[in-house]
């Protein structure tokens, strides 16, 4: 199994400021997508967040379909056509984790995420790797980011099922896992189920889980997504959820916070 750390050469762990931007994205409002999540990073980190996280697909709906990715949704050229959010994390000296439909340059589609540095650089770079539907499975090294909070990682949303992918990150010595998400109670399910995986992945490396989830409907399949349910959350080592959002009947975004005390 190929893995990898990058490293801004860290000591021992900082306490951090995390934010979830538990957010509505809007269906074919790419740029308005990614003004939003801008905005919201810049006045977190005016808040004293070091790490803030968007959710999965956070620049449209999750479920958009191939035309919608090939079309206008996805994302060629990460560093030019999400410039703006690595211009914040950069202008604000802090992190930023972002959720977006990839076209790689061998054409083929991803469901990704990447993690801006201090310096608007691309530091890690994740492909979700299960429940593939438009997206192909992602095969890119685990990694993780050497920062002054710790080790960092990316999993995205329903990875977390498979326990392989937070050990992987382990190994590399993952102190703190982000996971940018779309999930929320559904055919049949509650969302104790959601909840229990993020526990038990956290409870079984002994690592921070952070979730950012989204709020809202969507359409799938000639039928509405109800989003309201799902929450965004901060699980400790210990596996106990210390902070939890749901929308609810609150029809509008919320930047939260959390802070992770080392």
């Amino acid at each position: 199994m190929a893995v990898g750390v990058t490293s801004c050469g860290s000591n021992k762990p900082k306490s951090c400021k995390v934010s979830m931007l538990h957010m509505h994205p809007q269906y074919q409002e790419r740029e308005r997508n990614i003004n939003t999540i801008c905005e919201y990073a810049t006045e977190a980190f005016s808040n004293g967040a070091n790490i803030v996280v968007a959710p999965e697909m956070s620049t449209d709906f999750y479920y958009v379909t191939e035309d919608d990715v090939r079309g206008y949704a996805g994302v060629h050229n990460i560093e030019s056509e999400l410039s703006a959010i690595a211009n914040v994390a950069k202008n604000n000296k802090g992190y930023i984790v972002v959720g977006f439909p990839e076209i790689a340059e061998d054409n083929t589609l991803y469901n990704s995420a990447v993690m801006f540095n201090k310096e608007g650089k691309v530091v890690l770079h994740e492909r979700k790797r299960c429940l593939p539907s438009w997206n192909s499975i992602g095969d890119l090294p685990y990694a993780v980011y050497d920062s002054e909070f710790g080790k960092l990682g990316i999993i995205i949303c329903a990875d977390s099922y498979i326990p392989d992918h937070a050990k992987a990150l382990k190994e590399l010595g993952a102190d703190i896992i982000l996971s940018p998400v779309t999930w929320y109670p559904t055919d049949g399910h509650n969302d104790d189920d959601n909840i229990n995986a993020w526990t038990a992945r956290a409870i079984e490396n002994e690592v921070w889980y952070v979730v950012c989830n989204r709020w809202g409907e969507e359409m799938k399949d000639f039928h509405t997504e109800d989003m309201n349910g799902g929450i965004s959350c901060v699980i400790n080592p210990k596996g106990e959820v210390v902070f939890s959002y749901m929308a609810g009947n609150n029809f509008e975004d919320k930047i939260l916070y959390y802070e992770i005390d080392r």
